[in-house]
């Protein structure tokens, strides 16, 4: 009975010890990973252009490696979602770049990293862009006017390249209206050329700046600058080869002080008014030549410094009034072939050129008085400087004006001037310390040697 006994009481055991390891088994979770754990960054959000824009994020993992997807999600409204637009980055723990595209122009965006594990989504902190005006970056050639009208459709606001309108060599183009163009504010280079159809530039109204340069040629009839009379900034200026243009006034908010100016070419064009605005510098080129109706140049009376004037062959022109604020010139001055000057008025308060002084084939130029205030010519160091060039004024007489002249740098160069007889004015230079002993007097009335002019012989 007792055996009996035992031997029931070890089966019990025996099935308690099994029942208790099964309740511990069935605890256990088996094969189970343990939660993932991660956070999200958001990269710095960076405008490309007005309708696109770069970020990115990064994952920092605490636990668990399995990200299944991640991107950036962005909307106009704060706290973007996957729900809104979003990239897709691939998987993986790894930081990564974002695209963002298909953007407005001057928009608000709120920006946002995404990373996803299982059904667990987790966000960077926000970022925020304002996108910039609509922008071009590249270049752009419109030669006919449906090109013209389908670019200006876009709306672009600023064109980082050249702006050209109309044919670069000697085609003429089809384009007679810029009207489609009326939201451009800056373009870095417009150049406006050959096209023979265009009578204005109203659609440029809005035109602010050009950084580089503006480029008007060979628009046969094109009156005036009307469309521009914003424009307030551009590095140079070229106008040339107009037959019918006459009118440069709605340039007159054109201020910027280096401004370069290159005007040639245009047949019924008599003055520079509008160009009041510019102040000159030392960079500064004013070339102004074949212009035949062109009589006068008060419109450059502010310019004050040049690098560069060279007034040739405006056979209308009488004086040269306009350059009375001009008072040094860095490089060159050139007064050439204009067939009409009778003086010099208008440099009356010239006093120093940088490099050289040339006048040259102005049939009825009588005298040179105005040139009172000039005393230095060149700095002497450059060899190929001219100094003082006067060639074949044919009525000239006289060199009165140059009293106050004491240096002339390299040369003095006084020939084929047939009326000339009196060197006088010259007396205050050393000729044995300028002009390096270079000193040229041929076929005018009185040709005097550096001896003569150094023993008081300098007239006839």
């Amino acid at each position: 009975m007792n055996k009996i006994f035992m031997q029931r009481r070890l089966n019990y055991s025996f099935l308690l010890v099994v029942l208790l390891k099964l309740l511990i088994s069935g605890c256990e979770e088996v094969g189970v990973e343990p939660e993932i754990r991660f956070e999200v960054n958001t990269f710095p959000v960076l405008a490309i252009g007005s309708d696109a824009a770069s970020s990115g994020g990064s994952i920092d993992i605490s636990t668990g490696n399995n990200i299944d997807a991640k991107g950036v999600c962005w909307s106009t409204s704060p706290e973007p979602t996957i729900e809104d637009s979003k990239t897709e980055d691939g998987k993986g723990r790894d930081s990564f770049e974002s695209i963002l595209t298909d953007l407005k122009a001057t928009t608000n965006y709120y920006v946002r990293a995404y990373a996803i594990s299982g059904d667990k989504i987790e966000y960077g902190v926000q970022k925020k862009i304002f996108t910039p005006e609509n922008t071009y970056l590249d270049a752009i050639v419109l030669k006919t006017q449906e090109e013209v009208d389908a670019f200006g459709a876009k709306g672009f606001v600023h064109i980082k390249g050249e702006l050209s309108i109309g044919m670069s060599d000697e085609l003429n183009s089809s384009i007679k209206s810029l009207e489609s163009l009326k939201n451009l504010k800056s373009v870095y280079r417009l150049r406006i050329a050959n096209n023979e159809r265009l009578t204005s530039l109203n659609g440029l109204n809005n035109l602010i700046s050009v950084d580089w340069g503006v480029i008007l040629t060979n628009n046969d009839v094109l009156k005036n600058m009307e469309g521009l009379n914003n424009l307030t900034s551009a590095n140079s200026l070229h106008i040339g080869g107009h037959g019918l243009l006459e009118d440069l006034s709605a340039l007159k908010n054109l201020t910027n002080g280096e401004l370069s100016v290159v005007i040639y070419g245009n047949k019924a064009l008599s003055n520079l008014d509008g160009l009041e605005g510019l102040g000159g510098g030392e960079f500064t080129s004013i070339f102004i030549f074949d212009n035949p109706s062109l009589v006068n140049i008060k419109g450059l009376k502010n310019i004050k410094t040049a690098h560069t004037i060279e007034i040739t062959n405006n056979v209308s022109l009488l004086n040269l009034e306009g350059f009375n604020n001009l008072e040094k010139v860095r490089g060159d001055v050139r007064i050439l072939y204009d067939s009409a000057l009778l003086d010099l008025n208008g440099l009356d308060n010239l006093k120093e050129i940088g490099r050289s002084l040339r006048i040259r084939y102005n049939p009825v130029l009588t005298n040179i008085i105005d040139l009172k205030n000039l005393t230095k010519i060149g700095d002497g160091n450059s060899s190929s400087s001219v100094g003082l060039d006067i060639f074949s004024n044919v009525e000239l007489t006289t060199l009165d004006g140059l009293e106050r002249l004491e240096s002339v740098g390299n040369s003095i160069s006084i020939n084929c001037n047939h009326l000339l007889s009196d060197f006088c004015a010259l007396q205050n230079i050393d000729f044995n310390s300028e002009a390096e002993g270079y000193f040229s007097t041929i076929e005018n009335a009185y040709n005097p040697t550096v001896e003569d002019m150094e023993d008081g012989n300098c007239s006839m």
